[in-house]
């Protein structure tokens, strides 16, 4: 009996450890752990000072993650962790007039961390920076250690290990972009390290150790435009006029710079590759738009990341057309694009395997006038790459609408009937690829709604909440959260001109506010954030 009363004890002490992780230490207060659903930007709390905030999935909490700042700081850009358990953040905090980069725990449990490095004398970090891809430290371009030189740095999270990544540059060098490999192996950028003004391609371990060029030798004049990784991190694709300068070509590398090859066809007289171009999910192709075969028409083609098996993907062009833009499914069986391919001047949207072959219009027949629309959220596949939604004017000229098809041609509407004058601005699909919901004046013009279809066509609602008079949805911040429940957005949906954040089920109903009580004359700016887990 003495032995079954101390097993029932250490049950009951077990069980009471369970309960207060889940609920979150509080001296036994009962109250649920803060569980962080968005991050955003707001003057929440001071009027034109922007700070960091957390909110949690009801809105009943807020909390700020970026630290004290000095007299005319604010929060100029973050970014969320991979595994959301941190955030990362541009602000000038310390410094009214230096940007430096912190990160502060998800929950605002402890104060945030500053993790760029000790800057000289006018420096400052720039908002391009980003998390590793499995949030082992976070790569930044700063002028840190000469305030008239970008360079590229990283660090840990907190704020240990500050390493320049970035070779030694040459006088008057300094770096240009940079992106993670996909495994986080290295960091690739360019810059004009070894001669000033000629921009080449290096790569680096994120500790700055066994910094390498991924390009060979350039003609003379010759230079690096823009490059990405391979999603299997295998190799670097890269355009550059790299053989003959101002005629730009596609070629691809290893991360260490060996095995450099042409990827691009050969090029008419007059011919250049576009700086479009992209590797297909699967890593198997790269497709790329390019004036191949004749100099004044843009067509799109794909080949294997070494060069050869080179395809033309687009169907013959009227006299006059052109390819305008591509994409890849993201299961990489298909590739659509956008050309006015039938009809010069008259812009519609195609399908076609990777491989060339199998070329199908599936945009719906188009009202005179009419065009599937360039810019923005123009055309984009489902995450499942069952069907593509794409704006146009197809039903009546100058009114631009949502449309889906299937990959191989199957037109439907989805947007709900609009108002005169009304049009589709920008949409997105859910994540799991159920809903697609879409900003538009669809029932009042002039105001700016947000709303929700299914991909057939059924099922259009309206998802933001009834808006003040005056007020409008900022429909280029809306984003679905990562597990498809629901749709944060930013609106003045309860007071005219002031900006806040709420969030939906796809259906219209369960409505809340996120950002809670805003001091007079505040706002959450458009940028926010979903936090996955």
């Amino acid at each position: 009996m003495k032995h079954l009363g101390i097993i029932a004890l250490a049950i009951g002490v077990t069980i009471l450890l369970t309960l207060a992780a889940c609920w979150g230490g509080g001296g036994g207060s009962g109250t649920p752990a803060f569980v962080a659903s968005t991050v955003f930007i707001a003057d929440k709390d001071t009027d034109e000072v922007f700070e960091l905030y957390a909110a949690n999935a009801d809105g009943t909490e807020v909390r700020k993650l970026s630290g004290p700042m000095v007299a005319g700081g604010s929060v100029a850009s973050f970014k969320v962790s991979p595994n959301g358990r941190q955030v990362a953040y541009i602000a000038n905090q310390d410094n009214s007039l230096a940007s430096e980069l912190y990160v502060a725990p998800i929950d605002g449990s402890s104060p945030s961390v500053k993790v760029s490095g000790a800057l000289a004398a006018g420096g400052n970090v720039f908002l391009g920076f980003a998390w590793a891809p499995d949030g082992s430290r976070i790569a930044y371009i700063a002028s840190q250690d000469n305030a008239t030189v970008v360079e590229l740095y990283s660090s840990l999270p907190n704020g240990t290990g500050n390493v320049k990544v970035s070779g030694a540059l040459v006088p008057g060098g300094n770096v240009f972009g940079f992106a993670w490999a996909p495994d986080g192996s290295r960091i690739a950028y360019i810059a004009d390290q070894t001669a000033n003004n000629v921009f080449q391609l290096y790569t680096s371990l994120p500790d700055g150790t066994v910094n390498v060029p991924a390009t060979p030798g350039l003609v003379a004049g010759g230079n690096v435009t823009n490059f990405a990784w391979a999603p299997d991190s295998s190799r670097i694709a890269y355009i550059a006029d790299q053989n003959t300068d101002e005629v730009f070509e596609l070629y691809s590398a290893l991360p260490n710079g060996g095995n450099n090859m042409k990827v691009s066809g050969a090029l008419v007289a007059g011919g250049d590759v576009r700086f479009d171009f992209a590797w297909a999910p699967d890593s198997s192709r790269i497709a790329y738009r390019a004036s191949q075969d004749t100099a004044s028409a843009i067509e799109l083609y794909t080949s294997l990341p070494k060069g050869g098996g080179n395809v033309k993907v687009s169907g013959a062009l009227v006299a006059g057309g052109n390819v305008s833009r591509f994409g890849w499914a993201p299961d990489s069986s298909r590739i659509a694009y956008s050309a006015d391919q039938t009809t010069d001047a008259v812009l519609e949207l195609y399908t076609s395997l990777p491989i060339g072959g199998g070329n199908v219009k599936v945009s719906g027949a188009l009202v005179s006038g009419g065009n599937v629309a360039l810019g923005g959220s123009d055309f984009v596949w489902a995450p499942d790459s069952s069907r593509i939604a794409y704006r146009a004017d197809q039903d009546t000229d100058n009114v631009v609408e949502l449309y889906t098809s299937l990959p191989g041609g199957g037109n439907v509407k989805v947007s709900a009937v609009l108002v005169a004058g009304g049009n589709v601005s920008n949409f997105t699909w859910a994540p799991n690829s159920s809903r697609l919901a879409y900003g538009a004046n669809q029932s009042t013009a002039n105001v700016l709604e947000l709303f929700s279809a299914l991909p057939d066509g059924s099922g259009a609602l309206k998802v933001s909440g009834a808006l003040v008079a005056g007020g409008n949805v900022f429909v280029d911040s809306f984003a679905w959260a990562p597990d498809s429940s629901r749709i944060g957005y930013v609106a003045d949906e309860t007071t005219d001109q002031v900006f806040e954040l709420y969030t939906s089920l796809p259906d219209g109903t369960g409505n809340l506010k996120l950002s809670g009580a805003l001091v007079a004359g505040g706002g959450v700016s458009g940028n926010f954030a979903w936090v996955a887990r």
